[in-house]
């Protein structure tokens, strides 16, 4: 029997996820943006140029809820931060099925760098523990197992840690945040990745902002820079967690820097041998 390892499978993990949910929010936050939130709605009213029922189906039952006196700006905000909230959710869950695979992947790695062949059958009972342990392992232990194995230590584990105790806050919590979800009793920290561009100018980093004119110095052009850096936002105890629309491609860029890093370290059968 022949396996053939393909380490693009486990970026393609969060890629694609990242993909779907990107296309999602981009369609789905103009949508909210611009509905009229102040007229009131059937729960089941038709699509925009939805065909008509077909003869033959049952009689759908409509009704309408009554009773919510929300602004139609709060109820707006509300389903913007839904949307939001749950394109989060995916990308989460995305990445914690990332580093399940890579668990496993570590393994199959290991056990082919002290065996020359196998047949399926030993195949699976040598995966089989370690699919299993990936399952139940949390966050945190998944994160240092998998850490263990690669190439080289990955370079965002704080910050993907952060990023699934936010996680736990949308799900559990409803974004709500409490004290279980800090580390102080006071603020939950979101860290991700992210690519500054920037120009240098009296030896500072200044970053550049969209709008933005940038004048040359005695006559002469301005060099450009790129780098990855962390950027943070705090939620304090209370508050609902909540994102905006570009905040979300932000969050996004982190996901496949955390893709990429991950891919780029994973081990080979040379490595064992």
């Amino acid at each position: 029997m022949t396996i053939t390892l393909n380490p693009q499978r486990i970026a393609g993990v969060v890629l694609r996820a990242l993909s779907d949910t990107l296309t999602t929010i981009r369609i789905g936050v103009p949508a909210i943006q611009e509905a009229d939130f102040a007229e009131p709605r059937d729960v089941d009213a038709p699509r925009v140029n939805s065909p008509p029922p077909a003869d033959g189906r049952r009689v759908p039952m409509s009704f309408r809820l009554s009773g919510d006196k929300r602004k139609p700006e709060d109820k707006k905000a509300a389903c913007l931060n839904w949307l939001l909230s749950r394109g989060f959710q995916e990308l989460a869950r995305a990445v914690r099925n990332a580093l399940e695979e890579v668990h496993v992947y570590i393994a199959i790695v290991q056990y082919a760098g002290t065996h020359e062949s196998m047949t399926w059958g030993e195949f699976q009972d040598a995966i089989a523990p370690a699919r299993k342990q990936a399952r139940k392992l949390n966050f945190p232990g998944l994160m240092e197992a998998v850490n263990k194995g690669l190439s080289k230590p990955l370079h965002f584990e704080k910050e993907f840690l952060s990023f699934q105790k936010v996680r736990n806050c949308l799900e559990h919590r409803d974004g709500r945040v409490t004290q279980t979800d800090t580390d102080d009793g006071k603020t939950l920290v979101l860290s991700l990745p992210r690519m500054m561009l920037f120009y240098e100018r009296g030896g500072q980093e200044i970053e550049i902002r969209i709008g933005e004119r940038i004048e040359g110095e005695d006559g002469e052009g301005v060099h450009v820079f790129m780098r990855m850096i962390t950027d943070t936002r705090e939620f304090r105890v209370g508050e609902r967690i909540s994102f905006s629309a570009d905040e979300f491609d932000e969050i996004g860029y982190g996901c496949w820097a955390f893709a990429n890093d991950l891919s780029n370290k994973l081990p080979t059968p040379e490595d064992e041998g």
